[in-house]
């Protein structure tokens, strides 16, 4: 590295530049953090903004489905309420029928009542009639014997007797055919007045039965035209609640573009403030190529000789044979089973961890200031850090993602810078969460040569002087 000599007082102005670069850098970074967290929390408000969106417009929808239900409901109650109407004067029509049934069932037993009695009264009349022909027959027959006995004086009394006789004799037969009509009339005079009498209770029990459904009807009645006015009521309320919907979704349509105007300039923001981080960062890596010393000197000078150390390392194994060119830079990365968060393994993992732990174990070591130091490959690839960040997982996520970081793929903003650059040395600010708290550092990594080929960076992470004081 080419290296500039420059006065004492230019030495000063560089080194403040470093230092003053330094310190924008973790401000801006700060800043970057907590854009991207509003961005991120704001993006969350979006979803949630886009379902509610959706819901107040199923609601609305909703809301107008019951609107013509509604409206089909007061429809059906308004015919309901005709049909009512109708068969209202239809019952009252067969009310006022079986009435007239029951009058003319009552007044037919009465007349059968009225005729057995004039029938009773004729039959008496008749037996009358036959006792009375009974006896005249019998004069009849004594006055024949009388005439016969008084002879030719006798003669014109017999011939009165005969007729007498005869008289009586159909008189009898006149009443017993009579007494027989009387009886045949009576007969069917009992068969009359009991299907009469029958009638009548059937026609009572239909007044009855007609009453209990008038009875019903009413309550029908009541019920349809509470019903009307209760979809009347319905309706209007529907509508209101429908009004208020449309407010509704007409207002959060409008917040939802707000929201998202909001997260395009925070996101819009977020990429000028990279932008001017990166600036930041091209001036600290600036500075380093002065000849005179800055606070991040020392870590730039660690790592730019230990990335050289473990190329050199690499190259030895690949000399040995102990693993090939290519397994070396495979991509080959296979997901560890029941892992979380996932981790994977790789051709080339147990010769990375073998080189890497002990170097990164006295990187650690080195300075105080020193949070985290790990080798990646040029794919975000973590085989090796340090052993407070190399546990074997166990059953809590959170536990695994503060303590056992190796083995995974990273694509945050400052992986991706270090493992794509192909500078001597790149510093970075960086943003660390860990534990639910975050931590401003400064990341330096510088590329690892394997045999003229870059196969990828070692990354210390460290604190700012005025954070390690």
């Amino acid at each position: 590295m080419t290296t500039t000599t420059m006065s004492d007082q230019d030495s000063i102005i560089v080194r403040k530049i470093a230092e003053s670069a330094g310190k924008f850098s973790l401000e801006v970074t700060d800043v970057a953090a907590s854009i991207e967290t509003v961005s991120h929390r704001l993006s969350e408000q979006n979803d949630s903004l886009r379902a509610l969106d959706e819901a107040a417009r199923d609601m609305a929808g909703s809301n107008g489905q019951i609107l013509e239900a509604t409206a089909a409901a007061r429809a059906a109650g308004s015919a309901a309420r005709g049909q009512i109407d109708d068969s209202r004067a239809r019952l009252d029509q067969a009310l006022q029928s079986i009435g007239f049934l029951i009058d003319l069932a009552d007044s037919i037993v009465n007349v059968a009542a009225g005729l057995e009695k004039a029938l009773e009264k004729v039959d008496e009349a008749t037996s009358r009639i036959s006792a009375i022909s009974r006896q005249t027959n019998l004069l009849a027959l004594n006055a024949k014997i009388e005439a016969t006995r008084a002879g030719d004086m006798g003669a014109g009394f017999a011939v009165v007797a005969q007729e007498v006789k005869t008289l009586s004799s159909q008189t009898g037969t006149a009443t017993t055919d009579i007494s027989d009509t009387i009886g045949n009339l009576a007969a069917r005079l009992k068969d009359l007045s009991a299907h009469a009498e029958s009638g009548r209770r059937r026609a009572d029990d239909a007044r009855q039965a007609a009453d209990s459904i008038r009875q019903t009807y009413e309550v029908v009645e009541s019920s349809v035209l509470s019903m009307e006015a209760q979809s009347n009521g319905i309706a209007e309320f529907a509508k209101d609640v429908s009004d208020r919907c449309d407010g509704v979704v007409t207002r959060i349509s409008t917040l939802v573009d707000g929201v998202r105007s909001c997260d395009r300039n925070l996101k819009e923001a977020s990429h000028r403030i990279d932008a001017v981080l990166q600036v930041s960062e091209d001036v600290i890596g600036l500075s380093g190529q002065f000849s005179t010393a800055t606070v991040d000197t020392p870590m730039i000078n660690l790592v730019r000789s230990e990335a050289q150390s473990i190329g050199a390392a690499l190259e030895q194994h690949i000399a040995r044979g102990a693993i090939s060119r290519d397994g070396l830079f495979s991509d080959d990365y296979r997901p560890i089973a029941a892992s979380n968060p996932q981790q994977f393994t790789s051709p080339s993992l147990p010769i990375l961890e073998a080189v890497g732990h002990p170097i990164v174990a006295a990187i650690a070591a080195t300075d105080p200031r020193i949070v985290s130091a790990g080798i990646f490959d040029r794919n975000g690839y973590l085989p090796a850090t340090t052993k407070e960040s190399s546990q074997p997982q166990g059953p809590d996520p959170k536990w695994n993602d503060a303590h056992c970081r190796n083995k995974r793929k990273y694509s945050n903003r400052v992986a991706v810078r270090a493992c794509a650059s192909d500078a001597p040395f790149l510093l970075q600010c960086y943003l660390r969460e860990m534990n639910g708290s975050k931590q401003l550092l400064k990341d330096v990594s510088a590329p690892i040569q394997v045999d003229g080929r870059k196969w990828g960076v070692l990354r210390i992470i460290y604190k700012s002087e005025s954070q390690a004081t």
